[in-house]
């Protein structure tokens, strides 16, 4: 990492063999002129309208463009100012196979789901290249994390696929560069913008370039203030940036003539932005099932007669007894043949759904025997949003007042969602009852389908409201410094650049409300509080819910983060030219042609430190330590401590006779600072499940920590192109080699998960220090921040060699001349890159590869008119491959499930108050709990409903055959794979405290892997045709198609059930571990088979099945157009005007389901998607500019986005469910006018 100097080492290899003949060269030609323009930039007087002529993403110096064989889209300063766009969210949608996310861009960037995050937080990485991957961000090819603005900027190069020359570690997608405004020695120019839009937002921008000495040096600054008012209310951002850069000549060196002027420049940047972006995706629709249940019986039809879905796939709570017989009748779906009973009887079993009710939660189990519907909790799908812990309340989605109106509940700000009494039963016993808070929730069919998107504007306007409202913030705070040493020689021939560029951003995010179930709006269906029992007999005597039937969201504890990272850059670039021309001249020098030789050395320090955290409860009085067994049992970072809240959005819904008369009628209208925060206190009722009864204190809100990172990385590139032009330029060559090494360091590495960090040879991931409720520990289950230091040694260590060549070939114009001023060049291409794979194992703890991107590329470019206008075709199939994949969660859920089965015995051998029968699973239970009687089928068979803890056993060891505990360990051990289990080491062992807890070894950075391949053609016309007329226009055709999903894991995930399905020896009835309830000493009653087909298999299967179909929201075709006029004479001089077009194909938003060839695993259809429609979007601009004064020009301009949207307000498809029924959808382009005025001097 020492960067003094070391391009001597590298620049001989480089230069030297070109330095003999450069020598004569510079005698003979001793009063030949200097090169004006550095070959290590590219000027913005350069290019000529919305055409570049020249750029450094060939081979990083000046040259040609139509010499080159990459996919190149460069965007000029020109068309930044026609178009309007200043960003990567206004800009990228132009460029052809380019997609971008954000409220004027071409796709959600959601992968398919709900969560438009990275756009709203990371708008510069929200973009994807060729349907493959987002591209990486440079800054004069510096990488960058800071986005671009067109303030100080001259040109965006948009290098679509690999390129080792520009980055050989790097993704698929290829790189977007922005080039920033450079001082200019020699000009005195100024320019003044203010802009105006119909919403209020303005935009002031000040670019100034001065040359203070004369040949010697210039200085350019430049300002920018900006708001930004989208259409969703109260969406806004606000930048303030400043940016000033020199350029200066330190030795002209005018009587050498092999030194070339010594030039030094640089730049620095300053900027703040503080943004609360917009979101695309509406909130999920958690509430019409509570009207519809799952859909009429068209819809119920359809929704049975995809294949794979069967009853199983959809809740019974979601099904009226009524479209069950309906179903079975029309043929659509059998009863299976496990069925003994009638229809009628498999109707009242599968179909219960009885719409708008709401829940008696005190009826759990019917402890009184006089409904079987469980106070209705049976006829609705409805689901626990929170339990052991409080939730504060807010009434309103527009006041920070927190609590109930209710007299019986003043002062109360919080109700622990579960209480769990003992309640007299019918025949005399007692049992514990566990009473949750419920709201309803999506039905679905299952498998595939997905919870839909609010789709009724009436309900909630999503186009102009944005339901985060005020509680979404990012902050940004950023710096950069460049300097750059500049020294030509031999007039030009040989040049060298050593340049430093460090860049620092200090980065807070809190976004909620933003996925899952935070983004999900339910009703609430609990008629009475958590404490509305007061003697807890079942019945509710108190606290009436006076928020029963009205729409809710969670806020479930956002985590808040925040991220510092700091890059610097060394890097130096020498060339060499040694043209034959100079030496042999004539018709040999020009077939032998001119070389050029770049080498490249770079070396880059990356660091960053975040550090994330949340509220957690605790007793503000002295009281019972929130995290204690009796309330919610588990140190701050357990799940039950966070600190929640709940919004109430709109009034009472019982009175309505369908969803669609909910009203939501603003955006949740609460600032951060208003909600939970640590210090503050709030009284807080909650059950004591020791004492059995309900207790008030006063919480406080503590800072949890819950994770943090650091890392350091060291990416040193070599490099080396030659670019050799034959035969006068009309056959080029270009040949690169780039070897990257990153290193990388790690933060320290615990060796437990939770200790006290202060004792001898103890570092803990978490502190838990001895004594749980001590004041002083009050950061028990915190992060460790002492871990937030790096290894001395480093972690990971990465290294690969990449190539990218190219020829190009121009028509030679001796064998006879082309029509319309022609000039016809031919291209091929092939390039690579990767990205290291670091700590990164499958799960067999085999290293992964790196991640590889390939291209292939070949076509054609005509210049006509005398290159005013140039049509250039690409044909391409660029690979990503290697791309890291968790398989939906499935592939940790491998292992994760064991360690879950062995979790919930060691538990129960621990406390014997979750074990009902603790001595040797001997005798009945203590407290008169119903029992099946020994023997019987409902005894012995593992799925009987009540569940276990209604057995004999309470455990199911009696169907298992097990009579210590130490069986039942091995036989969930024994059932491991044994390749899983020789890596894993799942294991049950003995502290000094005499507990039994399970733990394993872990596989440090578990992955899987999966491939992208994109196909496609593209094409790119731009130009001036007249003096009158400038064109853009760019047609693309792409189709991104996954492939090769889940090598290894797939296997040993199925393998891993097959164990799971095995008999264990011991069990009398022959039973497995499959089908034994997954936590056998708790009231929960699925089965381990059923848990690990729900969260192993079922994503495991739905990742795979993506093999074959195309990336999420991909359309094949698009075409975008724009096209300027300007007036030169007349009374209209002065006067331009320009249309833009930006046209998509119809997307493929999703896929009917097939059966394979054993009918049991789930396909898609991936030759007949669903498809949602095309569209085409259309931007007007009208510019004047007259003269004002001698100095000054002036400039006024009107754009109007988006003022044509073919689709009009319709919303946009994003994901369709198998049986083609729109599910998520995202809001379409907004429409935005605004006016500039340009003061030029």
């Amino acid at each position: 990492m020492n960067k003094t100097l070391l391009w001597l080492r590298l620049f001989p290899y480089y230069a030297c063999a070109l330095l003999a003949p450069l020598f004569a060269i510079a005698q003979e030609d001793e009063d030949e002129d200097v090169f004006e323009l550095s070959q290590f930039s590219v000027e913005a007087s350069e290019d000529e309208g919305y055409m570049a002529q020249t750029t450094l993403a060939g081979s990083r110096i000046r040259t040609s463009v139509r010499e080159i064989g990459a996919s190149l889209a460069i965007v000029t300063q020109e068309f930044l100012e026609d178009t309007g766009a200043t960003d990567s969210e206004s800009l990228l949608a132009n460029i052809g196979n380019v997609e971008v996310g954000g409220s004027l861009g071409n796709f959600a960037n959601s992968g398919g789901g709900t969560s438009t995050s990275e756009t709203r937080e990371n708008p510069q990485r929200a973009q994807r290249v060729r349907g493959l991957n987002s591209a990486i961000n440079t800054r004069n090819y510096f990488q960058t994390d800071i986005p671009f603005d067109a303030y100080n900027t001259t040109r965006i190069t948009v290098n679509r696929g690999p390129n080792s020359i520009l980055f050989g570690l790097g993704s698929p997608g290829g790189v977007i560069n922005s080039n920033t405004a450079q001082a200019q020695i020699g000009t005195d120019t100024g320019e003044l913008v203010i802009r105006v839009d119909h919403r209020g937002g303005h935009r002031e921008s000040i670019n100034v370039n001065q040359t203070i000495i004369e040949d010697r040096l210039a200085i350019r600054f430049a300002m920018l203030n900006e708001t930004i008012k989208w259409q969703q209310e109260p969406a806004r951002e606000y930048d303030k940036r400043f940016y000033i850069a020199w350029d200066s000549v330190l030795l002209q060196n005018e009587g050498s003539n092999i030194i070339g002027p010594t030039r030094f420049k640089g730049s620095f940047e300053q900027g703040e932005i503080n943004r609360n972006a917009p979101d695309v995706i509406p909130p999920t629709d958690g509430f019409s099932s509570w009207w519809n249940g799952l859909g009429d019986q068209e819809y119920v039809n359809r929704v049975l007669s995809v294949p794979g879905v069967d009853w199983d796939d959809i809740s019974n709570q979601a099904l009226t007894a009524a479209q069950v017989i309906a179903a079975v009748n029309a043929g659509v779906e059998p009863i299976p043949d496990t069925w003994t009973g009638t229809l009628e009887d498999f109707a009242k079993v599968e179909g219960q759904f009885d719409p708008r009710h709401t829940i008696d939660r005190f009826k759990r189990s019917n402890p009184l025997g006089d409904d079987s519907t469980e106070g209705h909790r049976n006829s609705t799908t409805a689901y626990v949003p929170y339990f052991l812990y409080p939730a504060i309340n807010y009434n309103n989605p527009d006041s920070p007042a927190q609590g109930w109106t209710d007299p019986e509940v003043a002062g109360i700000q919080g109700i622990m969602g579960r209480f769990r009494p003992r309640v007299l039963f019918s025949d005399g016993t007692r049992k514990n009852i566990t009473q949750d808070v419920l709201w309803s929730n999506a039905a679905t069919g299952g498998a595939g389908f997905n919870a839909k998107s609010i789709q009724n504007r009436d309900v909630f306007d999503y186009h102009n409201y944005n339901f985060l409202g005020t509680t979404s913030e990012v902050l940004r705070d950023f710096d950069i410094k460049t300097f750059v040493l500049e020294q030509s020689f031999f007039d030009g021939r040989v040049g060298l650049e050593i340049a430093w560029d460090k860049q620092t951003e200090d980065r807070f995010s809190r976004t909620p409300f933003d996925a899952g179930d935070d983004k999900k709006i339910s009703i609430d269906l609990s008629e009475n509080l958590s404490s509305g029992d007061a003697n807890f007999d079942g019945i509710p005597d108190r606290h009436y819910n006076e928020n029963v039937g009205r729409p809710v969201v969670p806020y479930l504890g956002t985590v808040d983060s925040e991220r510092f990272n700091e890059q610097e850059t060394f890097r130096v670039t020498a060339f060499g030219n040694l043209n034959f021309q100079d030496i042999v001249g004539g018709t040999l020098g020009k077939i032998l042609g001119d070389h050029t030789l770049t080498g490249l050395y770079e070396d880059r320090d990356n660091w960053f430190w975040t550090k994330s955290w949340r509220g957690s409860w605790w007793s503000a009085t002295g009281g019972k330590w929130p995290g204690s067994a009796d309330i919610s049992n588990g140190l701050a970072d357990n799940f039950r401590r966070q600190v929640r809240s709940q919004i109430y959005l709109g009034p009472d819904t019982r009175g309505f006779t369908s969803a669609d008369q909910v009203r939501i009628s603003n955006y949740i209208d609460i600032a951060k600072d208003q909600f939970p925060k640590p210090g503050d206190v709030y009284s807080i009722w909650y059950f004591d499940n020791g004492l059995k009864t309900d207790v008030i204190d006063q919480w406080e809100v503590i800072e949890h920590i819950t994770t943090g990172n650091t890392q350091l990385s060291n990416l040193e590139s070599k490099a080396y192109s030659l670019n050799s032009r034959f035969f006068d330029g009309h056959l080029v060559g270009m040949y690169a080699k780039r070897k990257d090494k990153q290193t990388v360091w790690q933060r320290i590495q615990e060796n437990t998960t939770y200790g006290d960090p202060d004792a001898p040879g103890v570092i803990p991931l978490r502190i838990d220090r001895p004594g749980l409720d001590g004041p002083e520990n009050k950061d028990d289950g915190d992060f460790n921040l002492a871990l937030l230091e790096l290894e001395d040694e480093p972690a990971t260590i990465d290294e690969d060699d990449t190539t990218t060549w190219s020829v190009v070939g121009r028509f030679p114009e001796m064998w006879f001349e082309l029509p319309f001023g022609m000039d016809l060049y031919g291209h091929y291409y092939e390039a690579e890159s990767f990205v290291p794979a670091g700590i990164s194992n499958n799960v067999l703890n085999q290293p992964l590869p790196n991640i590889y991107g390939t291209t292939e590329e070949w076509g054609f470019t005509i210049e006509l008119f005398n290159r005013r206008l140039a049509i250039r075709y690409n044909n391409f199939e660029t690979g990503s491959l290697n791309n890291r994949t968790n398989l939906n969660g499935g592939l940790g859920a491998i292992g994760g499930r064991i360690e879950f089965y062995l979790d919930r015995i060691t538990s129960a051998e621990n406390d014997t108050a979750t074990s009902l029968y603790p001595e040797g699973f001997l005798g009945f239970a203590e407290d008169g709990s119903r029992i099946f009687e020994e023997g019987t089928d409902a005894a012995l068979t593992p799925d009987t409903i009540p569940n276990n803890r209604q057995r004999k056993s309470g455990t199911g060891a009696d169907l298992m055959g097990f009579t210590t505990w130490d069986q039942y360990y091995q036989a969930i051990i024994d059932a491991v794979v044994p390749e899983v289990q020789a890596i894993r080491n799942f294991r049950v062992e003995r502290l000094e405290s005499g507990e039994r807890v399970d733990t394993s070894d872990p596989i440090r950075g578990l992955n899987s892997t999966r491939d992208f391949v994109a196909t496609g053609n593209e094409i790119d016309i731009v130009g001036r045709i007249t003096d009158n007329l400038s064109v853009s226009i760019n047609w693309a055709e792409q189709e991104t198609v996954t492939s090769n999903t889940g090598p290894v894991a797939v296997d040993i995930a199925f393998a891993q059930a097959e164990r799971l399905q095995r008999a264990i020896p011991t069990s009398p009835g022959g039973w497995a571990l499959w089908s034994l309830r997954a936590s056998p000493f708790q009231v929960e009653a699925d089965q381990i088979g059923q848990r690990f087909e729900n969260q192993v298999l079922r994503p495991i299967r739905l990742a795979k099945g993506l093999d074959g179909t195309r990336n999420p929201e991909q359309r094949k075709y698009r075409w975008n157009a724009t096209v300027r006029y300007d007036f030169h004479e007349g009374m209209l001089n002065g006067l331009s005007a320009g249309v833009t077009a930006r046209y998509q194909d119809k997307v493929a938003a999703g896929y009917p389901n097939k059966l394979d060839a054993d009918g049991e695993t789930v396909l898609p259809v991936v030759e007949n998607p669903w498809y949602g429609p095309d569209s085409l979007d259309g931007d007007l601009f009208l510019r004047y500019r007259r003269q004002l004064t001698d100095k000054i020009d002036w400039t006024i301009q009107f754009n109007a986005r988006n003022l044509y949207r073919s689709n009009g307000a319709k919303d946009i498809p994003v994901t369709i469910d198998p049986d083609g029924t729109v599910s998520i959808i995202r809001v379409p382009v907004e429409q935005q006018y605004f006016i500039s005025n340009t003061f030029s001097f």
